[in-house]
């Protein structure tokens, strides 16, 4: 059971970097003692507070569309093993022809993809039709859109629409990918949540930044 549980168990990886912040006089002459009554917190506890902000953090979900969750659909239990063990540039042949599973190589990269509060934190399903052309099926398959990869595509979809663009789609005909595009809001608040920044030492200066995922 502990060997299975290391096998199929999701692999978590952390990443960290470490900040020197140094402080600059900001002052004028005269006004020194004025200053350091302003200013309780070092350089250190403000850069962490920047860090931290909902601006900056909302700044890197939009830059890296951190708000648009893309998995593959893979084959129960054992599918994320095998995918994981896939190391090839091209997707990995199917096992026992079910071609509609993703088995390791898969890509599917969005340049856009906007839609609806109705289809917020919904999965929507995307499969690869071959040629660098796919299909989203939304709504319980009432949105039935197909396009091609580079080219930007949209349909009606409750009281809006959907709209996207697909930059990169690697995968087999027939390969299905669930798709959720995320409320932005709560993908700022989970990451301020998961990352952690604390100053090394009081007034030191150095800055040591964490996040899991």
């Amino acid at each position: 059971m502990a060997v299975a549980h290391l096998v199929v168990a999701p692999r978590i990886y952390e990443a960290d970097v470490v900040i020197r912040v140094e402080e600059k006089s900001r002052t004028m002459t005269g006004l020194d003692e004025v200053a350091a009554m302003l200013s309780e917190k070092s350089a250190g506890e403000i850069e962490i507070e920047v860090i931290r902000s909902r601006r900056l953090i909302g700044s890197v979900v939009d830059r890296l569309g951190l708000d648009v969750v893309v998995e593959p659909s893979r084959f129960p239990i054992v599918g994320k093993v095998l995918a994981r063990r896939h190391l090839g540039a091209e997707p990995a042949r199917p096992w026992l022809g079910l071609e509609r599973y993703a088995w390791g190589g898969e890509r599917l990269r969005f340049a856009r993809l906007d839609v609806p509060d109705e289809l917020i934190d919904e999965r929507m399903e995307l499969t690869a039709l071959g040629g660098g052309r796919w299909r989203l099926s939304a709504g319980g398959r009432q949105v039935q859109l197909e396009g091609q990869t580079g080219t930007a595509a949209a349909a009606p979809a409750g009281s809006g629409r959907v709209e996207l663009d697909v930059a990169e789609l690697v995968a087999r005909p027939g390969t299905r990918f669930h798709v959720t595009k995320l409320r932005r809001d709560g993908v700022v608040d989970a990451l301020q949540a998961d990352l952690r920044a604390q100053e090394k030492g009081k007034k030191s200066g150095i800055v040591v930044v964490t996040l899991e995922g």
